[in-house]
């Protein structure tokens, strides 16, 4: 059952998530942690997602990353051609055939953020926010981002480094309880941690 909640963050975002692969999932230490946040998510600061800064916005210096083959490319261009129809962007299609058809993709659009104190200890004077565009659950809790070109990224890699760094300080976890990256339908990177 996928549950779908709207916020209003600078503009509307669908956050939704798939409840049932979560409740069955094997690496129980995450999905229950996973469904504790999602389903505590409608208090988060929501003031904090009006205002600069955003992970999405960060111009740092690129992240290490590593090349890689990987099924949600192939799952990416399925979902441009295949949802043509349902929805509008080609994030949207992409978000939700990754959500309904990858066993391992449990939500999509998954707002993040850091608290004030843990805005200040990352270098930051004001709260950092973002929304994680695929959320899977493997091994480890994978932070995905789809960037259209991804191979022309320049600053995709810190983006999804911030966005696994907030996760993990809402959810209480370590970094090596991670892996993130990002992907179009032809590349995949994985984010040296």
């Amino acid at each position: 059952m996928i549950i779908s909640k709207s916020f209003h963050h600078g503009w509307y975002y669908w956050f939704r998530y798939e409840k049932d692969k979560l409740t069955d999932h094997p690496m129980e230490q995450y999905s229950n942690n996973l469904l504790s946040y999602f389903s505590s998510i409608d208090a988060c600061p929501h003031e904090h997602f009006c205002q600069e800064p955003r992970a999405s916005k960060l111009k740092a210096p690129r992240y290490y990353v590593n090349r890689v083959r990987h099924p949600i490319s192939k799952f990416t261009a399925c979902g441009k051609k295949l949802y043509q129809e349902r929805y509008s962007s080609n994030h949207s299609r992409v978000e939700m055939f990754l959500l309904e058809n990858d066993r391992a993709t449990v939500a999509v659009e998954v707002p993040v953020w850091l608290e004030e104190d843990e805005t200040i200890n990352a270098g930051f004077s004001s709260p950092l926010t973002g929304h994680i565009d695929v959320l899977r659950l493997t091994d480890k809790i994978e932070v995905w981002d789809y960037k259209p070109n991804a191979e022309k990224e320049r600053y995709a890699s810190t983006q999804v480094y911030w966005y696994m760094y907030m996760l993990s300080k809402r959810l209480g976890l370590a970094k090596d309880d991670f892996r993130c990256g990002y992907f179009d339908e032809d590349v995949c990177y994985f984010v040296d941690l």
